[in-house]
This record gives C-alpha cells, sequence and structure tokens, in this order.
C-alpha cells in the first residue's frame, strides 16, 4: 500500500480562520441567491463541507463563493475559491478536472493578497505533488511556508511543512515534520499534530526504522482520538497494528487489527461506499501477511483474497495499480503452496429443477416454509432452508439449495456433496464405476463442480470452493 494514501485518507483538518455564515442546511439553490455579500460565508462553508469529506458539495458551494466574491469584487475570496474548487476536483481523482481551475485561481491571486496567495501556493503544490514533481512540489510548499510565517498565517505554515513532510527526501521529510510538530505546539493548533505525527511515522516505515515509525503513530494516534473523526480514528489503530507488524510483534499487530477489521466491517455493513470497503481490504491484507509470517499459509491465502475483493470495489486497480499487482502475486504465490483445506465429503447443496417456476416454488414455500430469494441475473433461486450469514453460510444445521428451470427430461433433484479437488474425485468416481455427466464446470469466483452418476445410474453433484475459478 503506498504511504500517501494512508495520508491523504487521515486528512488534512485544516483549521478555517473564518466564521462559518451560512450554515449547511441550505441546498445550494438556496445559496446562488443569497446576495452576493455572503461570497466570504459561502467560502467559509465550502471548507466546512470539504473538512467533513464532502467534495462534490464543497466544490460546487466554492464555485458559488468565486462567483459572489467576482460581482463583489473581492479578488482574494475568489483565489481561494477558484483554488479550493481545483483541490476538491484533485482529492477526488479528477486531475485534469480541477487543472483549469487552478489556472483561473493563478490569474487572480497575487503576492499582496496573503490569503488568496497562501491558498493558491498550498492547492499548487498538491498538484505538482499529483503530478511526481516532488522537487517542485517542495519548492512551492517551503515557499509557501516562509510567506505564511512573514504573513502570521500560522495553520497555513503548518500545513506547508507538513506537505513538505510528504514531498522532499527522507532526512529532509523528518526535518520539516518537526518542525512542523514544533510549529504546531508553539501554536497550540491539536488538529494538525495528528497527521504531521503520522506523516513522520510513514516516513520512518519508508526508512525502515521500524520502532521509531511505531513510537510516531503511536503519537498520531493519540491526537486522532483526542480532535478526529472516526475515519480518522479508525486509521489511526490500523497503522499501530501495522507498525507491530513491520516489528514482527505479530501478537500485538493482530490484537490491534482484529478489533479494526471489525470495526470496519460494521461501518462498511452500514455504508458499503468505496471508502468502507478499502479500510476492510487493508485490514484482511494485514491480517493475511501475519498470517503467512505465522506459517498459516491457508489462512493467509483467504485473508488475501479477501482484502482483494474489497480492495477491488474501493478501486484500487485505480488509484494503486502498483500495489495491488502486487498483492494479487502474492495471492497467486500462496494458491501454489498454501495446503488445501481438508474438506469431509458431505451434502452442502441440493438442487430442485422444475417445470413451472411459480407453480414449484409455490408449492415449496407454502408446504415447508423455505425461503426462496431469485437471483435474476444467473436464472436460479436460492432455497433457504435455515437462515444464513452475510456470507450466505447457515446460521443452523441445515443444508440449503436451489432451484432452477429443468432443462433435460430427465433431470431431476441433485445433491452435492463438498470435495477438497473436483478432479481428484471425478478421477475416483471413473476408477470405481462411475460416469462423468458433467466435467468440471465454474462457477466464477465462487467454486468448481461437476456432475456424476453412480453404478446404479444416480447422478449427484461434487463441488470445490475457490475463489480463483474463472471460466
Amino acid at each position: 500500500m503506498k504511504r500517501g494514501w494512508v495520508i491523504v485518507s487521515m486528512g488534512i483538518c485544516l483549521l478555517s480562520a473564518a466564521a462559518v455564515l451560512v450554515r449547511g442546511q441550505e441546498s445550494l439553490q438556496t445559496l446562488q441567491t443569497k446576495d452576493a455579500a455572503m461570497a466570504r460565508g459561502l467560502l467559509a462553508l465550502g471548507d466546512e463541507a470539504f473538512q467533513g469529506r464532502k467534495y462534490v458539495e464543497a466544490a460546487e458551494i466554492y464555485k458559488l463563493a468565486a462567483q459572489g466574491a467576482q460581482r463583489e469584487g473581492d479578488m482574494e475570496v475568489r483565489a481561494e475559491a477558484l483554488a479550493q474548487v481545483a483541490r476538491s476536483y484533485l482529492i477526488q481523482g479528477k486531475k485534469e478536472a480541477g487543472r483549469p481551475w487552478l489556472e483561473w485561481a493563478k490569474e487572480v491571486a497575487s503576492e499582496e493578497m496573503p490569503l488568496g496567495w497562501s491558498r493558491y501556493l498550498g492547492v499548487r503544490g498538491r498538484f505538482e505533488w499529483q503530478d511526481n514533481k516532488l522537487e517542485k512540489a517542495t519548492k512551492t510548499f517551503e515557499e509557501m511556508y516562509e510567506y505564511c510565517l512573514r504573513h502570521g498565517l500560522h495553520s497555513r505554515a503548518v500545513d506547508a511543512a507538513h506537505m513538505v513532510a510528504i514531498t522532499a527526501s527522507h532526512e529532509e521529510q523528518i526535518l520539516w515534520a518537526q518542525k512542523g510538530i514544533a510549529a504546531a505546539e508553539e501554536g497550540h493548533l491539536e488538529g494538525w499534530l495528528g497527521p504531521l505525527w503520522n506523516n513522520l511515522g510513514w516516513t520512518y516505515d519508508e526508512m525502515g526504522r521500524h520502532q521509531e515509525a511505531l513510537d510516531a503513530l503511536i503519537k498520531a494516534r493519540e491526537y486522532h482520538w483526542k480532535v478526529g473523526d472516526e475515519h480518522n480514528k479508525l486509521v489511526a489503530d490500523w497503522s499501530v497494528g501495522h507498525a507491530y507488524r513491520m516489528l514482527e510483534q505479530l501478537d500485538e499487530a493482530t490484537n490491534w487489527l482484529r478489533p479494526v477489521l471489525a470495526w470496519a466491517e460494521r461501518r462498511y455493513a452500514m455504508n458499503s461506499d468505496p471508502d468502507a470497503a478499502e479500510w476492510v481490504g487493508h485490514s484482511y491484507r494485514e491480517l493475511g501477511q501475519i498470517a503467512v509470517a505465522r506459517g498459516e499459509l491457508r489462512e493467509g491465502l483467504d485473508y488475501l483474497r479477501r482484502a482483494k475483493e474489497k480492495l477491488a470495489e474501493a478501486g484500487m486497480p485505480e488509484w494503486d495499480a502498483e500495489g495491488f499487482q502486487q498483492l494479487e502475486d502474492s495471492i497467486a504465490e500462496l494458491a501454489k503452496t498454501a495446503p488445501k483445506k481438508e474438506v469431509r465429503p458431505t451434502v452442502v447443496h441440493f438442487e430442485i429443477p422444475f417445470e413451472d417456476e411459480m407453480r414449484a416454488i409455490s408449492f415449496y414455500r407454502s408446504l415447508f416454509g423455505w425461503e426462496i430469494v431469485e437471483v435474476p441475473e444467473m436464472d436460479y433461486w436460492m432455497v433457504n432452508t435455515v437462515p444464513i450469514d452475510e456470507l450466505g453460510q447457515p446460521l443452523e444445521v441445515g443444508i440449503n439449495g436451489g432451484m432452477m428451470k429443468r432443462v433435460v427430461p430427465y433431470q431431476w433433484t441433485i445433491n452435492y456433496v463438498a470435495v477438497g479437488s473436483v478432479d481428484e474425485y471425478l478421477r475416483r468416481a471413473e476408477s470405481l464405476g462411475g460416469t462423468v455427466i458433467r466435467q468440471k464446470t465454474p462457477i466464477p469466483q465462487m467454486a468448481w463442480y461437476a456432475h456424476v452418476a453412480d453404478t446404479e445410474g444416480n447422478v449427484f453433484g461434487i463441488i470445490e470452493q475457490d475463489p480463483s475459478a474463472e471460466w
């Protein structure tokens, strides 16, 4: 996982100097009708939305602030608002959509307007950072730091130091992180101390100085738990767990990461958006790496496969293609070496064919009270004779199954037996006089199955769980 994504995820925690003059309950349409004198209030409201990670909403409010400032003739507010529209797009991963807004901010901003110029420099440096022009970004943030100190903009000076602590060389990152921490402590800017200690911790992590990384990340956690939101706290705990893993203190790492996983899964259950999926995925990945380090290869493989599923849902192939490929490579390598789970052959599933869909479903619902749920994309109905969990596994002793359209006259109810290897059991069945009716077939990302006729002509299925199964 790239360090930059942890830093971005922790939030910048900017401390707005302006009071919020317009409340968030008002719609954008209502705000558009406000007097142009509200431009500075709109800017503050945009900052509030931005700090709340409502980046789409923030961008629209900043645009209104820029329009109002132009009507009012307040070019400093206009420069700030234009720059922040650009930043709102950047943080959403829409860099090219934000670039024109940065250029418009550049046309308006000047060194004679401290708030406008400092805001412009901060956003310009972030674009240079995301363009991988690290030397240029570092110079921009150093310029911003000195400029803000000259103009008494202490919070923005800390922001600049914070960013140099990301873009500079490792040794410079340490110096600037320490400089930023000192400035934040002197200015009692507690909202900055979590991100600054976090950055220092991840710098040490990249340098292999893992004890110093742990110490810094524990300090970051202290401040995130003091002034941060739920997301900050979760990521801070995850980071401490990661640091313990890097120190090979696996029990301590597990003690941190298992609660983080449970926490992340609760958040995902409440709101299954990409951000929530990401931290479920990162937690699975850390626990998978811990299992592998302990030699528990099968458990590690299971964790890493779950991590891949959630991180793909979070869009990791787009924002960290290299890291996602490394994860896939680890899974592929483990799949070759991890021992197969020992599977006791037992009936785990049944299938009932029908001629008339609703007639058959009504019969079984009325007779047994079974829950029968359609899976439209598969032309299939799931039959739950006992309750299931979120993964579809029975919560009580019992066997669930499915129903589908009969496609051949001799198709009758079929029971499926779980096995460790479909290939192995097909060979064994044929050697004992059985006949393969349907060759090994994938259920993508779930399992392999096949149909076999026994020596008396009875047909049954065998099924092998395998999340990597593909056509």
